[in-house]
């Protein structure tokens, strides 16, 4: 694992907004991970809470050697001194340390298997970052084929969410998405997944996602590389179809077969599958319990805390016509459209809600909201459909980290009821070696790649590729946390 941090012009590595990108070489057995930014805001971001004895006791790793031009400043020496096992003088500097509610104290792992609950993406990927690292791991499934839930959508649309506002969630959606652009796109390649990265096109078609663009425009001036917005003539072009309005161009996006890709993904050395088992309670021999089965990792005695909810989605099938097959990439507006597949359908949707019945007809009806030159170009001939329920939480970000034991936890941090940003100098309370990688939503596809990498990192002791502030803003503790907060 290597970190690089660039506060500077370069005309070799890729226009990104400030953050930390990991890249992957030889097959992920080598990490570089680049910090883009201001280099003391950067490496204090990778700090677990910056009070130095502390740090010192709950941080799995350390930097071996530093290489810098020029001389450091008193706060950066310090920060460097924080992260490495090194003597490095430095005079005393104030760094406002942070309570270290969402680290777990350091667990010595002798034997490196794992149960994963859930065939679905979330499982597989994580099951497959583990077995990359060395873990041997086991797949547990109570369908007798993998991905057979939500997971099952073999028409899932690749996209970001793009927006000139900074927050947790936007700052992780966007590195989410290169990061699994940039996993999908070697393994399109060599044809062991099914789908396209061509491209896809966005049309704002409400009030609020017309502001949004306009805020954008300017912010991705700066990033060509994330999106460009294309004027009627050329968004047609890249469409293949006529349109009438211009749109985003999101040249890294695309559409890729879910089920495909986690059978790629479990067929990897060290990783069991065993489907046709009903997992009831969380008691294994193995020393790492992962729970990736969506809105059922709330099922336990442990878990009971959770905030997952279902949402169910749809995706309709439409015959498609002569001129409609002509499409090229996704179109996306109100809802999404494919290009034609092998037996001459679109596939359109989705649905998000709870209601059952009218989800063909409400798929359809988007239609009319892609700025279309021709609306009879489409045939609204439906010919099948497709349903999932996903798992989602109140903050639309998912639940990756380790499981919280509620009442220790409330115990421990019940000072903060009094003073939420007072700095406690403690790690977390959890469940010993219980851990939950759930609560994707609709954007699966996109977040979990790179959450999956992320866990796996955390358990196997590594450096993770996340800033501190996003290992809070996924931490399933979080909620915990906000709710004794509240208290005040």
């Amino acid at each position: 694992m290597v970190f690089a941090v660039l506060s500077g012009d370069s005309d070799v590595f890729p226009v990104l907004p400030p953050g930390l990108y990991p890249f992957e070489f030889e097959g992920g057995r080598v990490v570089l991970n680049l910090i883009f930014g201001d280099i003391e805001d950067a490496l204090e971001s990778l700090l677990v809470c910056g009070e130095p004895a502390l740090e010192k006791t709950l941080r799995s790793w350390n930097v071996d050697t530093w290489s810098m031009a020029g001389k450091p400043s008193m706060r950066l020496s310090a920060i460097m001194a924080m992260l490495s096992g090194l003597d490095i003088p430095h005079k005393p500097v104030q760094i406002k340390p942070k309570t270290p509610w969402h680290v777990v104290p350091k667990m010595e792992v002798t034997k490196k298997t794992a149960v994963v609950v859930g065939g679905g993406l979330a499982g597989c990927f994580t099951a497959r970052a583990l077995a990359k690292r060395g873990w041997n791991v086991r797949v547990l499934d109570s369908n007798p084929e993998v991905a057979m839930g939500a997971s099952g959508n073999r028409h899932a649309v690749l996209y970001p969410t793009l927006s000139a506002h900074r927050s947790p969630f936007t700052t992780w959606m966007l590195h989410a998405f290169l990061y699994a652009a940039q996993a999908y796109r070697p393994w399109l390649s060599a044809g062991k997944i099914k789908g396209e990265l061509n491209g896809i096109l966005q049309f704002a078609v409400t009030n609020k996602q017309r502001a949004s663009h306009t805020k954008l425009a300017p912010w991705l001036g700066n990033y060509p590389e994330l999106g460009v917005f294309l004027n009627a003539e050329q968004a047609s072009e890249r469409a293949g179809l006529r349109l009438n309005g211009g749109g985003l161009w999101v040249p890294k996006a695309g559409w890729l077969d879910v089920q495909v890709l986690c059978q790629f993904l479990l067929d990897t050395p060290g990783i069991t599958w065993e489907p046709n088992i009903e997992v009831k309670t969380l008691a294994f021999e193995e020393p790492v319990v992962i729970l990736a089965n969506g809105s059922s990792a709330r099922d336990f005695v442990q878990t009971q805390s959770l905030p997952l909810s279902l949402i169910r989605g749809q995706l309709t099938s439409m015959a498609s016509s002569a001129a409609s097959s002509a499409l090229k990439i996704p179109l996306c507006g109100a809802g999404h459209i494919l290009p034609v597949d092998a037996h001459s359908n679109h596939w359109l949707g989705a649905s998000y809600g709870d209601a059952y019945g009218g989800e063909d007809e409400e798929n359809l009806a988007k239609l009319t909201k892609i700025p279309l030159e021709a609306q009879e170009t489409w045939s609204h001939h439906v010919t099948g459909r497709w349903a999932g329920c996903r798992a989602k939480t109140p903050d639309h970000l998912p639940l990756v980290g380790p499981v919280p034991d509620v009442a220790k936890f409330k115990d421990k941090f019940s000072a903060l009821a009094q003073d939420g940003g007072r700095f406690l100098p403690h790690a977390g309370a959890y469940w010993p070696g219980l851990y939950v990688c759930a609560g994707f939503g609709s954007r699966g596809l996109t977040s979990i790649p790179l959450a999956a990498e992320y866990l796996a990192s955390s358990i196997s002791g590594e450096p993770t590729s996340l800033p501190r502030h996003l290992h809070q803003a996924l931490a399933p503790a979080r909620f915990l946390v906000k709710s004794i907060q509240r208290k005040i």
